[in-house]
C-alpha cells in the first residue's frame, strides 16, 4: 500500500487509501520483463532522453543569463526519479501534475493529479522493477550506480556519478543541439530521493 503522507484537499484517509491504491496499481503491471522489453524500454529511454534535453537547455540558459558556470548550475537542474517513475511508469500515465490542472472542472482528475503528489513512486516498484530501471539507466544511458561516486558542490549530502558517455540530441525549433553526459545525484550516506541530471558539453550545439 503507498505510504499515507498529508492528505490533499479534502479527502478522508479512507478516500485518500482508496485512490492511492488505485493509482498504486498503475505501476504494479510492469513487470520487469515488460518494463525491459523493446517498445516499453524505448518509451523510458525517449522519456529520460527528453528530460535530459530539456535540463540542458535550460542550463544554457541560465549560463548565458547569469554569472554562473554550467558545472554549478547543473546541480540545481534536476529531475527526481520518483518523477520519472511516475511519468514512465504507470499506465494510463500519470504525467500531470495538480498545478496543471487549475481551472478543469473535472473533479476526479484534480483528485487523482492530487493524490499522485502525494505518492512516493519509486517506493511503489519491487526491487526487480528498480533493477530493471537501473539496466536501462547502465545500458543506455552510462550512468552506473554502483561505479564510483564524486562528492557535488551546492548539492549537501549529495554525491554523482558520471556518464562517460556523450548524448546528443539534435536541434528542433527553437532549441539548439545539446550535447551533455548524463548523472545521477544520490544520497551520500543512507538512503533517499535520486535525481537525474546531465553535464553540458560547453561549447558545443
Amino acid at each position: 500500500m503507498p505510504t499515507e503522507v498529508a492528505l490533499p484537499g479534502n479527502l478522508s484517509s479512507a478516500e485518500f487509501n482508496e485512490v492511492a491504491d488505485s493509482l498504486a496499481r498503475r505501476v504494479w503491471v510492469f513487470g520487469p520483463e515488460r518494463i525491459l522489453s523493446a517498445e516499453i524500454r524505448s518509451q523510458i529511454v525517449e522519456s529520460i532522453l527528453n528530460g535530459l534535453d530539456t535540463i540542458a537547455s535550460q542550463i544554457k540558459i541560465q549560463v548565458d543569463e547569469g554569472d554562473s558556470s554550467a558545472e554549478e548550475i547543473t546541480p540545481t537542474m534536476r529531475w527526481s526519479i520518483n518523477d520519472l517513475v511516475r511519468t514512465a511508469l504507470t499506465n494510463p500515465p500519470l504525467s500531470v501534475q495538480e498545478f496543471q490542472l487549475e481551472g478543469t472542472e473535472s473533479a476526479e482528475l484534480l483528485i487523482e493529479a492530487s493524490v499522485a503528489d502525494s505518492i512516493n513512486w519509486w517506493a511503489q516498484l519491487s526491487e526487480e522493477q528498480k533493477r530493471a530501471l537501473w539496466l536501462i539507466l547502465k545500458e543506455d544511458f552510462g550512468i552506473d550506480i554502483e561505479s564510483k561516486t564524486e562528492e557535488v558542490a551546492g548539492f549537501p549530502g549529495y554525491a554523482v556519478v558520471k556518464s562517460t558517455r556523450v548524448m546528443t540530441v539534435p536541434a528542433a525549433g527553437d532549441w539548439s543541439e545539446n550535447k551533455f553526459r548524463p548523472a545521477l545525484f544520490t544520497p551520500a550516506v543512507g538512503e533517499g530521493s535520486q535525481y537525474l541530471s546531465c553535464y553540458i558539453i560547453e561549447g558545443e550545439g
